[in-house]
């Protein structure tokens, strides 16, 4: 079944229960075992995020659940879209138009299955829609034009949602890297990245950023990072803003990690250290949850693309 699920997701919208869900889980790279109890029959609330299929359903939703496995180690292409007690109870992957539920929809033990049914097909024919959308775009990046900001702003504004596929990406961003990115695709690109970022509380006193594009090749030491700390000890305060090595072996969450750092610090905390301290760490996947849909693919191509301009901007 995962093999199956690996040759055809993408090509047809996928919904997979129980074992199906099971198997969407180990197809594109998680675990599945033991769950640690065995359930037949029983119904449980799950918590979900309230998102895409889950829209505007009973939250904690009660459902039915028929399983002694359960999948974990869930890779970063797939949402976690609800649980029990951490336990994953379903997973979605917008560009692949690809769902899985632990638990059983269809039963009478699920309060709202039906219409959570509902949701689900209409969520994979709008993908499929929004899909559609995407492909004169990326026909124009393929034929080496140049994208208006109002296209790069869609574009971008799919790709932080997950709903372009990793290979749509990758030539996305090396069509433009070989052409050069124009002013308006970063100006588009930034702008779809800055309104789904999440917001830091402001200080009302001046600060900075020293951010590098990073991805040069030089194999150098991570110097932003070492120049934020130089600058908060010459008094001026410093929101040092990064994420993990894409392309070198270091990037700054990297280099604070091997310090100790807390790399999961929520903004108040970060603001409290900038506050007392003079400089924090903004670690960019807390901010710019959107981020982990495209990381892998930068990390596969392994050279500076329009998110390094991004970031430096963002």
């Amino acid at each position: 079944m995962p093999e199956l699920l690996t040759r055809m997701r993408g090509k047809l919208p996928i919904i997979g229960i129980c074992l199906g869900h099971q198997a969407i889980v180990e197809a594109y790279g998680g675990y599945v075992g033991q769950a640690g109890e065995i359930l037949h029959g029983k119904a449980s609330s799950i918590e979900h995020d309230g998102q895409a299929m889950f829209a505007g359903l009973t939250n904690p939703l009660p459902v039915a659940r028929y399983h002694s496995l359960v999948g974990s180690n869930i890779p970063a292409g797939l949402t976690i879209n609800a649980n029990f007690n951490g336990m994953v109870m379903a997973v979605r992957h917008d560009a692949d138009r690809v769902c899985g539920f632990q638990f059983h929809p269809e039963s009478i033990l699920t309060t709202q299955g039906a219409r959570l049914l509902e949701q689900t097909l209409a969520w994979a024919l709008q993908k499929l829609e929004q899909s559609n959308t995407l492909q004169p775009i990326l026909e124009k990046l393929y034929q080496a034009q140049t994208l208006t900001q109002q296209e790069s702003h869609q574009l971008f504004s799919a790709v932080v949602r997950g709903e372009v596929k990793p290979e749509q990406l990758a030539a996305a961003l090396v069509s433009m890297k070989i052409r050069g990115e124009s002013p308006n695709e970063i100006a588009g690109a930034a702008t779809a990245l800055l309104e789904n970022a999440a917001p830091f509380p402001r200080p009302d006193y001046p600060f900075a950023d020293i951010v590098g594009t990073g991805g040069d090749g030089s194999n150098s030491i991570n110097i932003s990072t070492a120049s934020a700390f130089v600058a908060a000890a010459c008094g001026l305060k410093v929101a040092k803003h990064g994420n993990r090595s894409v392309s070198s072996k270091s990037g700054s969450s990297d280099l604070l990690a091997a310090f100790g750092i807390n790399l999961d610090m929520n903004a108040d905390k970060s603001r409290q250290a900038l506050d007392e301290l003079g400089v924090c760490f903004l670690f960019a996947p807390k901010y710019h949850t959107g981020f982990r849909h495209a990381m892998p693919v930068r990390q596969q191509l392994k050279t500076r693309t329009l998110f390094k301009r991004t970031g430096a901007i963002d």
